[in-house]
């Protein structure tokens, strides 16, 4: 492929018509690579295969981290054309080596150069890693066994994914995402924000930081709170595959609760249910891991919950400090931002009134399931326990319903999408529902009617969601997959069947 031409204006054509750039081989030149992909700035599908001969961390962190543009670095010049990602690493080799490991090369760093974009339309990101195949890497005269550890490619994923899905780059944005790393448990950075940075040891702190007493540690604690710890995760995510991973089943409604647009989770490989719990009690712990499914909203209510009471009990102290005479003083902060005290409140409607509430008791009503529907077909779906929490989702509303007609709660909800795009354009900005605290993103319950909960199997949320077990890699292969399954919208978004 010819890119360059006796004239800039015509090498500049030339370069614009190119928009789909896949690079699916183990052994290519990165440096080549870093200087072809610079000059692609109308690029909207990047794919790249990293394998321990081509790429090292640095070439990609030189390759997203635009923030050094100004130095030469040949970074993409194709973010806000961009609407596809796809990262796919193969790090196992044959022979020891404890190079990286030693200097600490990991490809943590790529994430957070992409944390640091600025806002794109970036819609699809796939960064999956290969699971270890102990056949295609040993061979019968070197035995059945390496006898050594392979290498790994994100080293600490707890605070490097959490930021990355909270940042401005994608969060408002992404709604498809592929992230596996095989046999690691990553529940707690889809589920937890971003854990607090504070100074590395040896590093200088300032006389404030200095304190003996556990209630200063913690202020000293949350003083270094990551600047995106206050932001939701990733609000419009539809599509979630972490596929080969370690997920407890356990950690799934934390997962569906936190992700309220989520209507496909793809598992493959994940260790769910294996062995006789598959089979235990006539499918009795399918059934029940069905039912988790179903109440996952009032997990997501009663963390709100939480936080709202938390919220409450800032206001109040920050209240009767002002009332003593003591506002002002060193160390006081405005409760309105429970992540980050420095962090300027911003103009517009939020949802419900931020003043001072005298009502005795706060309740979050819990929303109904938004998995995809099952199909008439399906024969490997669990509608008992699915119709099981959807009873217990129902009749909690409508206990709910009743206090709230006495007048003992206030009762309020989670705002919906349509809702929060609306309240955005009037306040110009993403002022409304674009955090977690206090009463952010939730609105007061007015009229009866919305406790009521459709449990129809047409619209509603009266049938059960898709099982599919046909795999994501076995599209051709006779295996069956449901109709509208995560497997089949996954091949549509990503067009790929390497993930077998």
């Amino acid at each position: 492929m010819r890119l360059r031409s006796s004239s800039n204006e015509e090498k500049d054509q030339v370069l614009s018509w190119i928009r789909f750039f896949s690079l699916e081989c183990w052994n290519a030149d990165a440096e080549v690579l870093l200087n072809v992909v610079h000059l692609l700035s109308n690029l909207e599908s990047l794919v790249l295969w990293i394998g321990p001969l081509n790429f090292a961390p640095q070439h990609l962190e030189e390759l997203f981290d635009i923030t050094k543009r100004s130095k030469g670095n040949r970074c993409l010049t194709c973010i806000g054309e961009l609407r596809e990602l796809s990262l796919r690493f193969k790090p196992y080799v044959e022979k020891a080596t404890y190079y990286k490991f030693l200097e600490g090369s990991y490809f943590d760093s790529t994430l957070y150069a992409i944390s640091r974009w600025p806002k794109s339309l970036l819609p699809s990101l796939s960064i999956a890693q290969d699971p270890f195949n102990q056949e295609r890497h040993t061979s019968v005269r070197k035995g059945n066994q390496l006898g050594f550890a392979q290498p790994i490619v994100f080293f600490q994923i707890e605070p490097a994914l959490p930021i990355l899905l909270r940042s401005p780059t994608i969060r408002a944005t992404l709604t498809s995402l592929r992230f596996r790393v095989p046999s690691r448990n990553i529940a707690r950075s889809f589920t937890q924000p971003p854990p607090p940075n504070p100074p590395s040891f040896g590093a200088s702190k300032s006389p404030n930081d200095i304190s003996d007493s556990e209630e200063e540690a913690e202020r000293v604690r949350k003083r270094y709170t990551h600047e995106y710890a206050h932001f939701s995760a990733s609000p419009y995510l539809s599509l979630l595959d972490v596929s080969t991973s370690s997920i407890p089943e356990s950690s799934i409604p934390s997962i569906l609760a936190r992700f309220r647009c989520l209507q496909h989770l793809i598992m493959d490989k994940c260790s769910l249910l294996t062995g006789d719990l598959s089979v235990r009690n006539n499918g009795g712990e399918w059934a029940a891991l069905a039912k988790s499914f179903a109440i996952a909203g009032s997990f997501k209510a009663q963390e709100r919950e939480k936080k709202i009471a938390q919220w409450l009990e800032q206001l109040r102290e920050y209240e009767a400090a002002q009332t003593g005479g003591s506002a002002g003083t060193a160390g006081t902060t405005v409760p309105a931002s429970t992540g980050s005290g420095s962090r300027r409140a911003k103009k517009g409607r939020r949802g419900v009134a931020t003043a001072t509430i005298s009502l005795r008791k706060e309740d979050a009503a819990p929303p109904p399931p938004l998995l995809e529907p099952d199909n008439l077909k399906n024969k490997l779906t669990l509608p008992k326990g699915w119709a099981e929490g959807v009873a217990q989702l129902v009749k909690k509303r409508q206990l709910m319903r009743a206090s709230w007609r006495n007048g003992v709660v206030r009762v309020i909800r989670f705002a919906e999408m349509y809702e929060l795009r609306n309240m955005n354009q009037e306040v110009d900005g993403d002022a409304f529902g674009d955090t977690e605290e206090g009463l952010d993103g939730l609105v007061d319950i007015q009229s009866v009617e919305e406790f009521d909960v459709d449990v129809t199997e047409t619209n509603g949320c009266g049938k059960a969601p898709i099982l599919c077990l046909g795999g994501s890699g076995h599209f051709t292969g006779g295996h069956s997959h449901m109709e509208g399954c995560g497997h089949e919208r996954a091949r549509n978004i990503w067009g790929d069947e390497w993930n077998d």
